[in-house]
C-alpha cells in the first residue's frame, strides 16, 4: 500500500477518535453540570445526549410573570410549573417547566420531553396513553 494512503487513513482515524472522544467528554460534562447554563445550552446540541420523557398531571402554576416587550405593546405571561413527574418505568422526579401565554388546565396529563433538565417539548396526552407505572406515581 502506498505510504501516503496509510498516513491519510491514519489521520482520518485519529481525527474521528478525537471527535468521538470529545462528544463523550462533552456529554459527561454537561450531564454533571446541569446548573451551568452554558454547559446545558451547548450540551443539548450534542447528539449523544439523549432526551427523556416524563409524565405529569398538571397542577396550578407555582409562579406567574408578566413582562412587557421593549419594541411593541405586547405583554407576555410566563407560567412556571414545579411538580412531581414520572418516567415510563415509574421513576419519580421533580421537574420544572414553563409555558408562555397559556395557563394549563389542571388535572390534565402531559408528556414532557427534557434534555439535561431543560424542557424541549410538552404535549397533552389522554390518561390511557400515560404508561401504567408513571400513572400510578402521578395520580396519587
Amino acid at each position: 500500500m502506498n505510504k501516503n494512503i496509510i498516513i491519510t487513513i491514519s489521520s482520518i482515524v485519529v481525527v474521528l477518535a478525537l471527535i468521538v472522544g470529545g462528544l463523550f467528554g462533552w456529554k459527561a460534562y454537561a450531564e454533571s453540570h446541569t446548573d451551568n447554563r452554558t454547559a446545558v445550552d451547548y450540551g443539548t446540541l450534542n447528539p449523544l445526549v439523549q432526551s427523556k420523557d416524563y409524565y405529569v398531571k398538571t397542577q396550578k402554576p407555582t409562579k406567574k410573570e408578566t413582562t412587557d416587550t421593549k419594541h411593541s405593546d405586547d405583554k407576555f405571561t410566563t407560567y412556571t410549573y414545579k411538580q412531581k413527574s414520572a418516567n415510563k418505568d415509574g421513576k419519580v422526579k421533580k421537574i420544572k417547566f414553563t409555558v408562555t401565554n397559556k395557563k394549563l388546565k389542571t388535572n390534565h396529563y402531559l408528556k414532557v420531553t427534557q434534555k439535561l433538565g431543560q424542557t424541549q417539548t410538552y404535549k397533552e396526552v389522554p390518561k390511557d396513553k400515560v404508561p401504567k407505572k408513571a400513572l400510578e406515581k402521578i395520580d396519587k
